[in-house]
């Protein structure tokens, strides 16, 4: 199937993951993307459970001084990797920088429920906040360009910083999050410093859980294969996307690299713990 039948078959709507990699090898730029997007909005996939969770996130902790910049955390990161997220609050504190838990609600989005920007940026609109540091490609995809307010990622920061150096491994397994595919805004800052790797992950378009991948278990459980095939050869995989981490965990895979923890010195492991962290982190004080 092509995409020009895709678009005349809306019932294949949550079939799609959203990656757009069709659109970067389509020679007429044509987005599968944008057309899944179109069917779902026709008639948006099921909403409810992901509505009542994340919009608004019912665990935010949101900023309590209106800091010009602002710690964008998300909502996956603090789950999975608390302590490297602890280790990017102390850092920018130094600067005079506040921080925020939120879920930016693209997974909202992506079912095809209309939101607005004001609702998107609900938590910073009328502060005073002139930039978002952003810690999930996702958020960061969200954001951008939404509003008056300048998006950065983490990497650009941190290498603003001068707090990036080159990591010691060879050959890294590396998995580009779907989120960073395109324009590679948080990896043009991130490859400077890796001494090499290879990207035989990529051969798989996402790591399942974007795009209403679960509407579907037999596409989902497709991609799960192919994921524990290529662990199997490689023995781990690295990424910077704390949704990722989420899929890889589901699929039991181990010796999962987080390259932002690992930058920061802080070689953190997915926590097993997930609501634990964000319940705590829900109650963490604001130290500025």
């Amino acid at each position: 199937m092509d995409l020009s039948e895709f678009a005349t078959r809306p019932e294949l709507k949550g079939e799609c993951y959203l990656c757009d990699n069709c659109k970067r090898t389509c020679p007429k730029n044509i987005s599968g993307r944008g057309i899944a997007m179109e069917h779902r909005k026709n008639k948006p996939l099921p909403s409810l459970k992901v509505r009542l969770q994340k919009n608004p996130y019912l665990l935010r902790n949101v900023q309590k001084k209106n800091t010009k910049s602002l710690l964008y955390l998300g909502c996956n990161y603090p789950g999975q990797f608390p302590e490297t997220c602890k280790k990017l609050i102390g850092i920018c504190r130094e600067d005079g920088i506040d921080f925020s838990v939120d879920c930016c609600k693209k997974p909202v989005a992506q079912t095809g429920v209309e939101l607005s920007n004001d609702s998107i940026f609900d938590h910073v609109k009328d502060r005073g906040i002139e930039r978002l540091i952003c810690c999930c490609p996702n958020c960061y995809n969200m954001m951008k360009g939404r509003s008056d307010i300048e998006v950065i990622s983490i990497f650009e920061y941190l290498h603003e910083r001068g707090l990036l150096n080159e990591l010691p491994q060879e050959n890294i397994p590396l998995y580009i999050p779907c989120g960073d595919r395109e324009h590679l805004e948080f990896f043009k800052y991130i490859e400077p410093h890796l001494k090499s790797y290879h990207k035989e992950y990529n051969k798989i378009h996402c790591c399942g859980l974007g795009g209403g991948g679960k509407h579907t278990p037999e596409v989902a459980e497709e991609v799960e294969k192919k994921f524990q095939a290529l662990h199997e050869t490689y023995g781990e995989i690295w990424t910077y996307c704390a949704s990722c981490s989420i899929a890889f965990q589901r699929y039991n895979m181990d010796h999962i690299v987080n390259i932002l923890s690992a930058f920061l010195g802080v070689n953190e492991a997915p926590s097993t713990e997930y609501m634990k962290n964000v319940l705590a982190f829900r109650r963490l004080p604001h130290d500025i």
